[in-house]
């Protein structure tokens, strides 16, 4: 029995070895990175693909708008303004090109691996072998829509600014400086879209928190930034068009909270839809609770803090997408653009784990969970992405083939944008400004 005792204790002191800790996260970052960009790469294609046809007429020079107008311009019910101030510039130096803005948008995701693996060492002094769970997750390819459309560049921004945020927030001790700059990251993240708003307000939520627990001789700093945080959110609002793609719902209903729950199982990558569903939703819930009670009792607990944020994060996103998308069908919960916000559930739970006694038992299993499910639901959004880059392939050809007298037959081999009549009238502009020359 001792024996076996102390070969655990020299496979436990390996595995805590940092040596070895870096080098396995270094290879197995590099072979999930190597994954996730390959997956993109064989799957990008030059053209714009449904919403991002509305940016047509700007993009093209048919409608100029100043800085101001482009910040400020609202698609759907979100200002996408920041969004689209760097699509266009890429659109500039590139000839609007769709591979362009999705190579942007993979390099984001692997900046934002690689800040969140930051964190932990900065949080708890070292790295640990379960931290490779962190690319694991942030570079999935179950988020496939905001991976492949260039366009999505505007609705993922909100989570680099969240996770810059949680960065400066590790980082930064100096208040009047850390105001700034988290308050700078709110103004960016809420004119990205609309879920963008959630980072002002929990930017309000530490700044509460901060004055109760640290000095509060500073209370100018602390009025002053909540007060900015607070316009930030009524500035969204002032000229917005009610203009929503289904109607809100505001009465709890069987429909909104299973469409809830599925969202939050969509996180965890698990497709099923069935009672773990509902176990998933209630863990998140138990752990958020633990989370708040480990920071009561110990205001230093920076795993928790970071663990209370994703979690509050990745609920109050799917909280918003119920508002507004539940009336539709059950199915749009697991819409893949989602996952990009509701993974922040498994994360936020990786965090407060780190802080608990046996801790890494849970992260095992979590680990296990969602490389599983990885495993069995991965084969569905490659089949996915695999239809829609065929199909987007096969329609581009047909417009740099066509002529104005026979466009119309290549809507008919795959729609890229709803309205036929409004894509017709402006594919001959969108590819000359790629340089090509049809039609």
């Amino acid at each position: 029995m001792q024996k076996i005792q102390d070969r655990l204790n020299c496979i436990i002191d390996f595995l805590n070895n940092q040596k070895v800790v870096k080098i396995f996260l270094f290879i197995g970052s590099v072979i999930i990175i190597y994954g996730f960009i390959s997956f993109i790469a064989t799957r990008s294609v030059n053209i714009p693909y449904w919403d991002q046809w509305n940016l047509a007429d700007i993009i093209s020079g048919k409608t100029n708008y100043n800085f101001f107008e482009l910040f400020l311009y609202q698609h759907n019910e979100h200002r996408i303004g920041v969004g689209l101030l760097i699509i266009k510039f890429l659109a500039s130096i590139s000839h609007w090109n769709q591979i362009l803005e999705i190579r942007f948008i993979s390099f984001l995701f692997v900046i934002l691996a690689v800040i969140m693996i930051g964190i932990r060492y900065i949080i708890n002094k070292k790295l640990e072998i379960f931290d490779i769970f962190i690319p694991l997750v942030v570079l999935n390819i179950f988020q496939a829509e905001n991976l492949l459309w260039g366009f999505q560049i505007t609705f993922i921004l909100p989570l680099f600014f969240l996770i810059s945020w949680l960065f400066i927030v590790n980082i930064v001790r100096q208040l009047k400086w850390k105001y700034l700059a988290l308050t700078f990251l709110a103004l960016l993240s809420s004119y990205s879209s609309l879920h963008g708003l959630i980072l002002p307000l929990l930017t309000i939520g530490l700044i509460v928190y901060d004055y109760f627990t640290k000095e509060r001789e500073r209370r100018l700093i602390y009025f002053v930034a909540i007060v900015v945080n607070f316009l930030i959110v009524v500035s969204y609002f002032i000229g917005y068009a009610k203009d929503l793609q289904a109607g809100l719902v505001t009465k709890v209903s069987l429909q909104t909270v299973e469409y809830f729950v599925l969202a939050v199982s969509n996180g965890f990558f698990y497709l099923a839809g069935d009672i773990i569903s509902a176990i998933l939703m209630i863990i998140v819930l138990i752990f958020l609770c633990v989370g708040i009670y480990r920071l009561v009792k110990c205001r230093s607990d920076r795993n928790s803090i970071v663990g209370i944020v994703l979690l509050a994060y990745g609920l109050l996103f799917i909280t918003l997408i119920t508002i507004g998308r539940s009336s539709l069908s059950l199915v749009g919960a697991f819409s893949s653009r989602y996952i990009t916000f509701s993974m922040l559930l498994p994360l936020g739970l990786f965090f407060i784990f780190s802080g608990l006694k046996r801790g890494y038992i849970y992260k095992i299993a979590l680990f296990v969970f969602v490389a599983y499910n990885c495993f069995i639901f991965m084969p569905i959004r490659i089949n996915w992405a695999d239809r829609l880059a065929g199909n987007e392939r096969a329609v581009l050809n047909c417009y740099i083939k066509s002529t104005r007298e026979n466009i119309e037959r290549c809507y008919k081999i795959f729609p890229l944008y709803s309205n036929e009549k409004y894509l017709n009238e402006r594919i001959a502009d969108v590819l000359l400004v790629k340089g090509i020359f049809p039609l």
